[in-house]
């Protein structure tokens, strides 16, 4: 089910195991579950623990692409990948999250 997926992603985030978080994604994926946001916020929540803001940034698209609903956890971690960016590009995208409808901080 896909509340067993999100345990194992959580798990693998806890143990900032990014390979792990990545397959069981596309496990749950292979399993006909569409991806919510809580499988977008472990995998964007593990690729910041480990230093992979491209990563972060990379995932954030493709949520806003699925028309994934914007919450709390994912703000904070698009703040956290701000501060981190190298590229001055990234952390102005990071915080353009303030500005997509419906987000509410």
């Amino acid at each position: 089910s896909r509340a067993v997926f999100h345990t194992m992603m959580r798990a693998c985030t806890k143990l900032q195991d990014i390979v792990g978080v990545r397959r069981i994604f596309s496990r749950m994926q292979d399993a006909g579950h569409e991806p919510d946001r809580a499988a977008y916020t472990c995998l964007m929540s593990c690729a910041l623990q480990v230093g992979e803001c491209d990563e972060v940034f990379a995932w954030y698209d493709e949520l806003l692409a699925r028309d994934v609903r914007i919450d709390a956890g994912v703000v904070s971690i698009m703040l956290h990948a701000s501060c981190h960016a190298t590229d001055p590009q990234a952390g102005r995208k990071a915080l353009s999250i303030l500005e997509v409808p419906g987000v509410d901080v």
